[in-house]
C-alpha cells in the first residue's frame, strides 16, 4: 500500500495547516503505510520554518515542488487550457509531472489532497486523473472564509477567487472520498452539494510533548496561538482576563498561585486590558515559539484556554484544541453555544462559555482553581474516549474506514 499526499503547506513551514498535514503523514508512516508527501515552497516568498525535532523524519519522504518562475503568456494559456484553470496551472503541471515520475518507479495506490490552500485539490484532481487512481480530498476549512471575517478590510483576501469557486463543486462531487475534521464543517460545506456517500469525518491529530513536563506548582492557564490584534481574527480573551481579576479578588491566595500564559505573538489590545486590570504580574507572554515548545507549555498547564470568535455556529475544529485534549488537560473554551466545541463539552473535560461572558468564565475558573488547591484537578480532565478520538492510531483507523468504502484496504 502506497499513499501520495499533496499538502502544499507542510513542515517545516510554520502554520497550523502545515502541522496538521505533518502529523497526519507521520501517523501514516508510524502505521507502517508507505507514504510520500508533495509540498510547495514559493520561489517568490519565504516563510518561517519550525525547528521542532518531530518534523525531521518527514524530510526524507517529502518532495518539494516549488512554485514555477514567471511563465510566458503562451505557456500560461496552454497550461490553463490543459488544466482548466487560470490559477496555479504551472504548479499543477509540475506536480502532475513529478507524480507520474514517482508512480512509474514505485506505483501509488491512492492520492490524498489536503487544504487549505484550495489548489491542493486542483493538483489532486489532475494527479488522480492522470494516474487513474482513487482520490481522497480532505478539507479543513470552509471554501469561503468571508462569513468569518474580522472586519470589512479583511474580506478581499478571504473570499475564493473565480477559479476556486468554479472548481469547488467539481472537487466536492468528483473526489472518490471527501473528508472533514468535524461534522459541523461537513454539514456546512455540503449544504448546497448533492453528495450523500463517500463523505467521512477525519479529525485533526492531537500531539503531546515528547517529554513529560515538571508538575507546575501554580494554577497555570495556557493559551497557544494568535489572538485578535495579533492576527488571530475575531478571537478575544478579554473575558478570561477579567475573570482572572475577579478570581484574585475573591480568592486571597489566587494572585500568588495563578498564572495566565499566552504562547504566541503579543496582542496589544489585550496587553492594555491586562495593565488596566492590574494583572501584569499574573499574565506572561513567552512570544512565538516552536511547535514542540508550545506542546511543552501545554504539558505544564493546569488547564488550557481556547478562544473562538463570537460566531453564530462554531463549525471549526481548532487544531490546538486537539493538542489540549491529547495532553489530557481541562479546557476552558470561549466558544459559541452551538458548535463543534460545545458538542465536545457535553462529553466532559471541556468547559464552554460564551466569548464575552465574564460571569461564566469566572465560575469555571473558580471551580478549577479550587480543585487545583485541593489536589483534585484531575477530576476535570477530559474522558479517555475524547482523548482517544484525536490520537494518531484512531485517526488512521477512520482513514482506513473511508478507504474501505471505495475498495481499498490499508493492510
Amino acid at each position: 500500500m502506497r499513499v501520495l499526499v499533496i499538502s502544499p503547506h507542510f513542515p517545516p513551514r510554520t502554520d497550523s495547516e502545515s502541522f496538521c498535514g505533518g502529523k497526519f503523514v507521520q501517523a501514516l508512516l508510524d502505521a507502517g503505510i508507505d507514504t510520500l508527501a508533495i509540498s510547495m515552497s514559493r520561489t517568490h516568498r519565504t516563510y518561517l520554518g519550525d525547528a521542532s525535532a518531530r518534523w525531521r523524519p518527514l524530510a526524507a519522504i517529502t518532495i518539494d515542488v516549488p512554485s514555477p518562475p514567471q511563465l510566458s503568456l503562451i505557456t500560461r494559456c496552454r497550461l490553463g487550457l490543459r488544466y482548466q484553470t487560470i490559477e496555479w496551472a504551472g504548479w499543477t503541471a509540475a506536480v502532475v509531472t513529478r507524480a507520474r515520475e514517482l508512480h512509474q518507479s514505485h506505483p501509488f495506490d491512492v492520492v490524498v489532497s489536503r487544504s487549505s490552500p484550495w489548489y491542493a485539490h486542483l493538483a489532486g484532481y489532475w494527479v488522480a486523473s492522470s494516474l487513474h487512481l482513487p482520490w481522497l480530498a480532505n478539507l479543513n476549512d470552509p471554501w469561503d472564509l468571508r462569513p468569518f471575517a474580522d472586519d470589512a478590510d479583511s474580506l478581499p483576501g478571504l473570499g475564493p477567487t473565480w477559479t476556486a469557486r468554479r472548481w469547488r463543486r467539481r472537487i466536492l462531487q468528483r473526489a472518490s472520498i471527501v473528508t472533514f475534521p468535524c461534522d459541523r464543517l461537513r454539514a456546512y460545506e455540503l449544504d448546497d452539494v448533492q453528495r450523500r456517500s463517500g463523505v467521512h469525518v477525519l479529525p485533526h491529530i492531537g500531539a503531546a510533548a515528547v517529554s513529560a513536563a515538571t508538575t507546575n506548582t501554580r494554577f497555570t492557564i495556557v493559551h497557544a496561538g494568535k489572538l485578535r490584534s495579533s492576527g488571530g481574527g475575531r478571537r478575544r480573551a478579554n473575558a478570561v482576563a477579567s475573570a482572572v481579576a475577579e478570581l484574585i479578588r475573591t480568592r486571597k491566595n489566587a494572585r500568588a498561585l495563578t498564572r495566565l500564559v499566552f504562547v504566541g505573538p503579543e496582542d496589544p489590545l489585550l496587553l492594555d486590558e491586562v495593565a488596566r486590570l492590574d494583572l501584569t504580574d499574573v499574565v506572561t507572554w513567552p512570544g512565538s515559539v516552536s511547535y514542540e515548545e508550545s506542546l511543552q507549555y501545554i504539558a505544564s498547564a493546569s488547564a488550557c484556554l481556547l478562544v473562538e470568535g463570537p460566531l453564530q455556529e462554531g463549525i471549526f475544529l481548532p487544531s490546538k484544541f486537539c493538542d489540549y485534549i491529547a495532553a489530557g488537560k481541562p479546557v476552558i473554551a470561549l466558544s459559541p453555544s452551538e458548535g463543534t466545541i460545545n458538542d465536545a463539552a457535553k462529553e466532559g473535560g471541556v468547559f464552554r462559555v460564551s466569548p464575552d461572558d465574564v460571569t461564566a468564565a469566572l465560575h469555571v475558573l473558580t471551580t478549577l482553581f479550587d480543585a487545583f488547591v485541593r489536589g483534585r484537578l484531575s477530576d476535570y480532565s477530559p474522558p479517555a474516549s475524547l482523548v482517544r478520538r484525536y490520537q494518531p492510531e484512531e485517526v488512521i483507523k477512520q482513514f482506513a474506514v473511508a478507504l474501505r468504502e471505495i475498495g481499498i484496504d490499508l493492510t
